[in-house]
């Protein structure tokens, strides 16, 4: 699905579920969703697999990748 980054309305045929914009302090109400994270990179970890991002509300989130 194609989103509208200012106000996240969904573009084009509008059957997909719609996204919800939340800040770094409701993540944990979105456990085992499909996210897409919008921040700063901070740092690298662990031969790239972990880094830590700062969201645009200044909450620092740690991700790991997979497939890095």
């Amino acid at each position: 699905m194609v989103m509208d980054v200012d106000d996240t309305v969904p573009v084009g045929d509008g059957k997909s579920d719609c996204a919800v914009r939340i800040n770094g302090a409701l993540m944990n109400n979105y456990q085992n969703c499909l996210a897409i994270i919008i921040g700063f990179v901070q740092r690298l970890e662990g031969e790239n697999k972990r880094i830590v991002i700062k969201t645009t509300d200044g909450v620092y989130v740690q991700v790991i990748l997979s497939q890095p």
